[in-house]
């Protein structure tokens, strides 16, 4: 998933941040985990991207706004803490519009997103 993102991300502009280390150390520890015979959680390696509005401790959370746009998240949502209690990759944060507060994609203050079975598209709805 992380060359698909090198590859593909320059064009569709999906991902904000990408927390490459991070996912590659993560996937590291499951192959020890599983080939010690070790129980890994109900998400072990399933890739997750999530909004940029959702915090993860010490990551960057900018809403898609330049008025955040070096806020460190100071704690993780309680999802987050989910996420990873269940073994998922975290893989990186998503662009969306300011604050959530659009509906095609095209109002991030870092970069519009694109759809990517067509780039000539928005992609609309909250996914943008």
């Amino acid at each position: 998933f992380l060359d698909r993102i090198d590859r593909l991300d320059t064009e569709i502009k999906s991902f904000l941040t990408v927390f490459k280390e991070d996912a590659l150390n993560k996937a590291k520890e499951l192959d020890r985990k599983k080939s010690s015979n070790v129980p890994v959680g109900s998400l072990a390696a399933v890739p997750v991207g999530v909004k940029d509005m959702i915090h993860i401790k010490g990551k960057r959370t900018t809403c898609g706004s330049l008025l955040l746009e070096n806020y460190i998240a100071p704690f993780s949502a309680t999802a987050i803490e989910h996420i990873k209690q269940e073994d998922a990759i975290l893989l990186g944060k998503v662009n969306l519009d300011e604050f959530g507060m659009g509906t095609l994609g095209e109002h991030s203050a870092f970069c519009q997103t694109v759809n990517p079975w067509n780039k000539n598209h928005f992609p609309g709805g909250s996914s943008s």
